[in-house]
């Protein structure tokens, strides 16, 4: 019967501590993005590789443990593409990072990134994106009131070129 006790407080006090303990918060730096949470959509002008072409864009943006998960679906030229994105902060680096998974290429896209008032700029790591050369691309997101400009550039030599660019609204 003590053994029973015993075992039932022992039991009782593991399920206590459970319950008490905490998941860890999301950094400070990762809070300061939480204008991007929400259910976005977007018509977005690509201008890139040849292209001239709309792209219908939902981006939905939530918190997701220490990270912000961002699920893009981009509908262009009878293509569907499906991005998941894991957005953080490095405290060694002092730096943003995301982890791009897509379905149209087996790497994920590594990106770095700062914050500057209402604008989040991410440049990816050379990217095997293009089977001619990898990519490096530069992602900006800039809160205009309750809407996000979107653009999107591609490193060419010594310079940046528009890709695409468009105007985020949420979903209501």
């Amino acid at each position: 019967m003590k053994t029973l006790r015993n075992l039932l407080l022992g039991f009782s006090l593991a399920i206590a501590a459970i319950s008490n303990a905490q998941m860890p918060e999301p950094s400070a730096e990762v809070k300061a993005l939480d204008w991007l949470v929400g259910e976005w959509t977007a018509t977005v002008k690509w201008t890139a590789m040849g292209a001239n072409t709309d792209a219908v864009t939902t981006w939905n943006v939530e918190r997701n443990g220490l990270f912000l998960k961002n699920s893009i679906s981009t509908e262009m030229m009878g293509m569907k593409m499906l991005d998941t994105v894991y957005t953080g902060w490095d405290s060694k680096k002092k730096k943003y990072f995301a982890h791009t998974f897509t379905n149209y290429v087996s790497v994920p896209r590594i990106e770095w990134g700062d914050l500057k008032n209402d604008t989040l700029t991410m440049v990816s790591d050379p990217w095997p994106a293009s089977p001619a050369s990898d990519i490096v691309g530069r992602h900006t997101f800039t809160k205009k009131g309750e809407d996000i400009y979107y653009l999107l550039e591609f490193k060419n030599a010594d310079k940046w070129d528009k890709a695409a660019e468009g105007l985020f609204k949420k979903k209501k």
